[in-house]
């Protein structure tokens, strides 16, 4: 299963519009069809597109090389941010991740985090506190309690700035964007 990009990634990808800087090294985590990479492409020197899935790797794979920037795009099955060293230093991480919450197996769902919908969140934000990396964009929300989301970011020595909202008939969506605090 790939999740196709929604509202969610809409949002994402305007925050990445505006920014007017060339980046050198920029991760996009849980890629899906690889929308937000191939945004990423246009502004880095190059792109790191990571999913869990198998066939979302190969769908955005298969997508990026019609827009022919696969150069610049390298796709690597892994869990988060499992396989990058503290030493990679990577100006931007985004990470669109499955936060709807859900009971049962939610690893099977390409839109849900778990039963309070941020456990994979939390997993997430586990390892980027332990990253090199100056920028995180991350959505949100509402109904994964975003009050906690921001709790935990502070937890693990983390500010993180809302810096796009929309709301939607049932939820709010947030962007965040997430800073160390000696990078801010």
């Amino acid at each position: 299963m790939v999740y196709l990009p929604s509202d969610d990634t809409f949002l994402l990808l305007e925050c990445i519009d505006q920014i007017n800087q060339q980046l050198e090294i920029s991760i996009d985590i849980g890629t899906g069809t690889g929308v937000i990479a191939r945004s990423l492409a246009s502004k880095s020197k190059y792109v790191i597109a990571t999913d869990i899935s198998p066939e979302a790797i190969e769908t955005a794979k298969s997508l990026t090389k019609e827009a022919k920037i696969s150069e610049k795009i390298d796709f690597l099955i892994a869990d988060l941010l499992c396989p990058f060293k503290e030493r990679l230093r990577v100006d931007i991480i985004t990470f669109n991740p499955p936060y709807l919450p859900s009971e049962g197996k939610y690893n099977e769902k390409t839109w849900c985090g778990g039963p309070t919908g941020r456990e994979i969140t939390i997993r997430f934000l586990e390892q980027l506190a332990k990253t090199n990396f100056r920028i995180c964009f991350l959505v949100q929300s509402s109904l994964s309690n975003i009050e906690r989301i921001k709790n935990v970011v502070k937890e693990m020595g983390l500010e993180c700035f809302e810096i796009a909202k929309k709301q939607l008939f049932f939820e709010e969506l947030v962007v965040f964007k997430i800073v160390k605090r000696d990078h801010s």
